[in-house]
């Protein structure tokens, strides 16, 4: 579709903007994405989407500084834009910053008095992955208590739902100190895709939690499959923070192999030139 409008307008933002979003989601190609992306730029450089596009790449290949700059621009442009203030809440929360997202964090737990959507999990769920991340044991709890209020809001039962919300939570209770989920750990089957999806921070968790079979299976998966960045959660494996891959996964021959896959090796150099080497492999012996 974004060919064909491109065929119709080679200037069309749109389309531009959409091939540079293609290009790091789909079929992984930094150089395409970036060529898509000055075009988008070049067409219209104060259009909310464009600047998306811009935020997303810039994520992407590790540069902050611009990412911030580009999302910045485009929510200016369009600022009503959820997308964008999703977006927004992810990046400062990602990084700690919880004092700049309460707005967003006040619009997830106004649906708990009246029943909560799916909808409204999902931006719970990312609130805790978030401070799981990056933040401190304070703004866990709370994230953790918001997550557990919104869950037994919720106007439907889905089983999806269920197991990625007991995941999560008793990740959260082994970070502050809770060790009764010990046997859950040990032998719960984590199984990729019938139990995780494309929830790839997961893999982390697991490895943390002694499960490197398990999260290596994950991540084989997400990758082959060419949603890497599609995935859900990418961000924080590639941020210095607690999800964050441990070093003994970016060392294992298995996670190398998957950054020789299609488009990954230009992806490390990228992160690598922009000065970010988190979660990228690391060869045995290094520092």
């Amino acid at each position: 579709a974004f060919a064909r409008s491109l065929d119709l307008d080679p200037t069309n933002p749109r389309a531009l903007a959409g091939l540079v979003y293609w290009h790091l989601t789909r079929q992984i190609d930094i150089p395409a994405a970036n060529g898509y992306l000055v075009r988008a730029l070049d067409a219209a450089p104060n259009y909310g989407f464009t600047n998306y596009a811009a935020a997303n790449f810039h994520f992407a290949v590790g540069n902050e500084r611009e990412a911030t700059a580009a999302l910045n621009r485009a929510i200016a442009a369009d600022p009503l834009n959820t997308t964008l203030q999703r977006m927004r809440f992810q990046h400062d929360s990602a990084f700690g910053n919880f004092d700049a997202t309460s707005p967003f964090l006040e619009g997830i737990s106004q649906c708990i008095p009246t029943g909560c959507k799916p909808v409204d999990w999902l931006h719970a769920w990312r609130a805790l992955v978030t401070a799981l991340h990056a933040s401190d044991q304070d703004d866990i709890r709370r994230m953790r208590e918001m997550f557990d209020s919104v869950h037994s809001a919720l106007d439907v039962q889905l089983d999806l739902i269920d197991v990625n919300h007991e995941f999560l939570v008793k990740f959260a209770d082994t970070l502050l100190g809770d060790d009764a989920h010990a046997e859950y750990w040990n032998e719960t089957d984590f199984v990729a895709d019938a139990f995780i999806g494309t929830y790839i921070f997961d893999a982390s968790i697991l490895a943390q939690r002694g499960r490197d079979e398990q999260a290596l299976e994950i991540l084989d998966t997400v990758t082959r499959s060419g949603r890497f960045f599609a995935s859900r959660g990418i961000t924080y494996l590639l941020w210095p923070g607690r999800l964050e891959l441990p070093e003994r996964i970016r060392k294992d021959r298995r996670y190398h192999e998957l950054w020789t896959l299609s488009g990954m090796s230009e992806l490390a150099l990228a992160r690598r030139a922009n000065g970010q080497s988190a979660g990228l492999p690391i060869l045995a012996g290094a520092e």
